[in-house]
């Protein structure tokens, strides 16, 4: 999810004034799953400031379903949604203000 850090990437929360603004650090998650084993290869889409029913910011525009391009999985964790149906990774982070998990 493109506001969770991953250390020397940009965790923009969909909001163009952080743009090139690059994590120091990665987050206690991100640590967590690299002691793990795990490989952070992308993060993915979300709506801005994670706050939407959608899931589309005017930085990279609206997530839409790999299975119906007519359809978008809602909310702030749509972009992990969207790659997990289509196969793109085994294991996704959502976070849950508002029901989209």
């Amino acid at each position: 999810k493109e506001s969770i850090n991953v250390a020397g990437h940009a965790s923009t929360a969909g909001l163009s004034k952080r743009i090139g603004t690059l994590a120091p650090s990665d987050a206690p998650m991100i640590a967590a799953l690299r002691k793990a084993g795990a490989v952070p290869f992308c993060q993915t889409n979300l709506p801005q400031t994670n706050l939407s029913y959608g899931c589309s910011n005017p930085l990279f525009g609206a997530t839409l379903s790999p299975l119906d391009a007519a359809r978008t999985p809602g909310g702030s964790s749509g972009g992990e949604a969207a790659l997990i149906a289509a196969g793109g990774s085994v294991l996704g982070i959502g976070a849950d203000i508002g029901g989209s998990v």
